[in-house]
């Protein structure tokens, strides 16, 4: 089984920006000496701000423009992490247009991000608040008003208790949709005594950007972590004879200790395994060792089928048929002795 070609050409950009991404923007700034009081700047207009509010305590949002939180992923940057937000909304209710000349569809709208965290009475106060334009436009040809395609925004974001209100308005702030997430982020303690993974994903292609991006943005159908550009299999749906290509985070393996101007190393084992929903395995694979937490694999959707036929008795490497499938990943830290399982359900089809 091959090493990913991502491990291969971007483990130097990994190690140089991932674990840096979103530093800049989360980092304190130095205070400087104030003559005057400067106005608060406003990220959220009132009438939003008082429609996330309205509808906190029960997590019921409001509805004008319907859309679903569906997934998160978390990643490390440096002592933070870079948070993703993962979306889906109808192209309908995102108000996309056609164009004058007809052969494109425009969509322009407001997405507001309040992150709030508990207070000391057992309420919540605003952390942070953040804009984010969005607009798209691409062609007319295939455009389905009623398909719902998912979008991403990501951000950085220290340890602990968190809840999202997000909104997503028309560019005049009179229709909202308004949508509630609460989420925990732990997982970067060095005295961390367990093993955890970020979200398993099925990557479909990977870009290198020039920069990370140094502001937060609205992506359709990707996501961005530091200077990559990720397209993700977000359904978990495989092709027929199409392989996979994994990618994932391993929280609390232990590193080596390091000489000076070197990177300190991990030393991980993972046995990856194909299973039918009833435990069955379908194909097996040759266990791999990393030296670093970030991990991308590529692996083959092949079986390896005994036949036995007038001929004689052969082995012969076929597709995985069409079914639900899990992904089985068993994984030890060699260094501290801790083992996680983790499994990802998928289907071919």
């Amino acid at each position: 089984m091959r090493k990913s070609k991502v491990m291969v050409a971007l483990l130097a950009v990994f190690v140089m920006f991932a674990l840096t991404a979103g530093t800049m923007s989360a980092a304190p700034q130095k205070a400087k000496k104030q003559e005057t009081k400067q106005p608060e700047k406003v990220y959220i207009p009132k009438q939003i701000k008082a429609l996330m509010t309205e509808g906190l305590a029960t997590r019921q949002g409001r509805q004008d423009i319907p859309f679903e939180i569906f997934r998160t992923l978390h990643l490390p940057a440096q002592m933070n992490f870079h948070m993703v937000f993962f979306f889906k909304v109808k192209n309908s209710d995102l108000g996309y247009t056609v164009s004058p000349a007809g052969d494109s569809v425009m969509a322009k709208f407001h997405i507001f991000l309040q992150l709030l965290q508990p207070d000391e009475k057992g309420g919540l106060k605003i952390y942070k608040e953040i804009y984010v334009p969005g607009e798209f436009q691409e062609p007319a040809e295939g455009y389905v008003p009623d398909e719902a395609p998912w979008y991403s925004v990501g951000l950085p974001l220290p340890a602990g208790k968190y809840t999202l209100a997000m909104a997503i308005t028309s560019p005049d702030l009179q229709k909202a949709g308004i949508n509630y997430h609460d989420f925990e982020l732990t997982g970067i303690d060095p005295s961390q005594t367990s093993l955890s993974t970020s979200s398993v994903l099925f990557i479909k292609d990977l870009q290198q950007m020039p920069t990370p991006d140094q502001t937060v943005k609205v992506y359709k159908g990707m996501f961005t972590y530091s200077v990559l550009q990720f397209s993700p299999n977000i359904d978990f749906i495989v092709s027929l004879g199409e392989n996979i290509e994994i990618f994932y985070f391993i929280f609390g393996a232990k590193t080596t200790e390091a000489a000076e101007g070197t990177q300190p190393k991990s030393d991980i084992q993972v046995s990856y395994e194909v299973q039918d929903l009833q435990g069955k395995a379908q194909i097996k694979y040759q266990a791999q060792a990393y030296d670093f937490s970030l991990i991308s694999q590529a692996l083959p959707m092949k079986q390896t089928v005994l036949i036995k036929d007038d001929k004689g008795e052969r082995q012969e490497q076929r597709d995985l048929p069409a079914g639900q499938y899990q992904l089985v990943m068993n994984i030890t830290d060699k260094i501290s002795g801790n083992t996680l399982e983790v499994k990802a359900p998928f289907e071919v089809k």
